[in-house]
């Protein structure tokens, strides 16, 4: 079996059909979590953002797995506008971007 020619074939489909490819990624991961008691949750979601990466297959709708939801804004903070503190910094913003 000639497996470069597989994975061409693959990443050809994906990036013709990234949503797609993003929908299996994640019904995939949701599989083997749910086998798994999600034990392995961290190495599956790591296997999953390699497969987009590769395949192309961009991300999934909804939180990322290196997102964090945000006290209800529904807002990373570094999105939110800047605060009025003394010395202008803003809250989870990062002062060296």
């Amino acid at each position: 079996m000639d497996f470069s020619r597989l994975a061409a074939k693959a990443k050809q489909f994906a990036q013709r059909n990234p949503d797609k490819v993003g929908k299996i990624i994640d019904q995939a991961g949701n599989l083997v979590d749910k086998r798994t008691g999600r034990k392995y949750e961290r190495h599956v979601d790591t296997v999953q953002q390699r497969a987009r990466d590769y395949l192309g297959g961009g991300r999934a709708p909804g939180p990322q797995p290196d997102e964090r939801p945000t006290g209800g804004t529904g807002r990373n903070p570094v999105d939110q506008p800047p605060t009025d503190r003394p010395g202008g910094d803003v809250p989870g913003r990062d002062p060296l971007r």
